[in-house]
């Protein structure tokens, strides 16, 4: 399948995604252009042709909440590719350009930077290898893989790593869960977005917030909060990165960002005509334990 043109398609209603397969030398799946790819699960069965990615972006952007690639490849040459989940049965991941956004890669795989910038929010997988010839690569952490570093800028959150970095990663995803979003039940949440405020920061997913209240809201990660109408939250806003949206009003009782694993310089910016009060606005620093997928306070 190739998508290209300059428009948007969403996908929706349906299982997944599901292309690929056969004997012809040629990704399952491209994507080029200015085109946006928006869909939940995407599903490619790997060409069996050896070294053809499964997945190759050239352009555009592509937003996902779950990618299954069969054992096979992925390539960003240019574009955004942004998965708000995790990539499954992935074997190696080539970055040449773009940049690229992962939640998590659960399997072991190969990493090859040439290019661009890719960050992942877990930590990799025991086995996996990292090839940094050039480029930008975070993760939560670099434990358990091999790194061979030719020029690369690596960087990962563990306390003792030589790839800790005291900027850390531009890359604020919100980990979704109800635990914490089920505090406002009005919100609307959206995996099939990616935002980048300024240079070399991204948030990945979105939370709308329509004449919503809440006691507290302290998402686990970043948080892009797209405000309409008059919102309150008693306690406490917070999170590693909060990006604000749309033309609404929020006030809240303390607004916190933290630096926590890879993050290590929270950051908080609005982008767009509205308001925002706080009485109190505090920031500190978390430590953080590689697996651990919860911020304590």
């Amino acid at each position: 399948m190739l998508v290209t043109g300059d428009g948007t398609l969403t996908v929706s209603n349906a299982a997944a995604l599901d292309c690929g397969g056969g004997d012809l030398p040629i990704p399952s799946l491209v994507l080029d252009g200015d085109v946006t790819l928006r869909c939940g699960d995407i599903r490619l069965a790997a060409p069996n042709t050896v070294d053809v990615p499964a997945l190759a972006v050239l352009g555009g952007t592509l937003c996902t909440d779950m990618l299954w690639l069969s054992n096979g490849m992925l390539v960003n040459a240019g574009g955004t590719l942004s998965v708000q989940g995790s990539v499954q049965e992935l074997k190696r991941a080539v970055f040449r350009g773009g940049t690229t956004l992962l939640g998590a890669a659960e399997q072991k795989a190969e990493f090859i930077l040439s290019g661009g910038t890719a960050h992942l929010a877990d930590g990799l997988a025991e086995g996996s290898t990292v090839e940094g010839g050039a480029g930008v690569f975070s993760a939560q952490s670099f434990s358990g893989a091999a790194v061979n570093d030719y020029g690369a800028v690596l960087w990962d959150g563990a306390d003792d790593s030589a790839y800790r970095s005291v900027y850390g990663a531009g890359y604020y995803p919100t980990d979704y869960s109800l635990d914490w979003a089920g505090t406002v039940p009005s919100a609307v949440w959206d995996a099939l977005n990616a935002e980048n405020p300024y240079e070399n920061d991204w948030f990945a997913g979105t939370l709308t917030l329509e004449n919503a209240y809440a006691p507290e809201l302290l998402p686990w990660g970043g948080a892009h909060l797209r405000v309409l109408g008059e919102n309150t939250v008693d306690g406490t806003l917070g999170g590693t990165g909060l990006l604000f949206t749309g033309g609404g009003s929020l006030a809240a009782g303390e607004l916190n960002v933290w630096a926590w694993g890879s993050v290590r310089a929270p950051k908080r910016c609005a982008v767009a005509v509205m308001r925002i009060s706080t009485v109190a606005v505090c920031n500190k620093v978390i430590s953080h334990t590689p697996g651990r997928k919860r911020i304590s306070r």
